[in-house]
């Protein structure tokens, strides 16, 4: 799992912003992927709307909380 410093997590933000504010959500969307994923949120979202809706996130923190195969179990 990649380590972001306080400064680099603020300028995704801010990146992902400004692609709002310019109306590109694909590419503020591809931004925000790009962040680890909280374990419970990734978890939540697998058990509410299924696996296939995590495709492009950044499981990281997940796999490192809940095993490399939390995934597909």
């Amino acid at each position: 799992m990649s380590r972001l410093t306080h400064e680099e997590r603020l300028e995704q933000v801010s990146q992902s912003l400004a692609a709002v504010a310019r109306g590109d959500y694909d590419e503020s969307l591809r931004i925000t992927q790009q962040r680890p994923l909280t374990p419970w949120i990734a978890k939540s979202i697998k058990e509410v709307f299924g696996q296939e809706y995590l495709s492009g996130w950044d499981l990281s923190a997940a796999e490192a909380e809940y095993g490399q195969n939390w995934l597909s179990q």
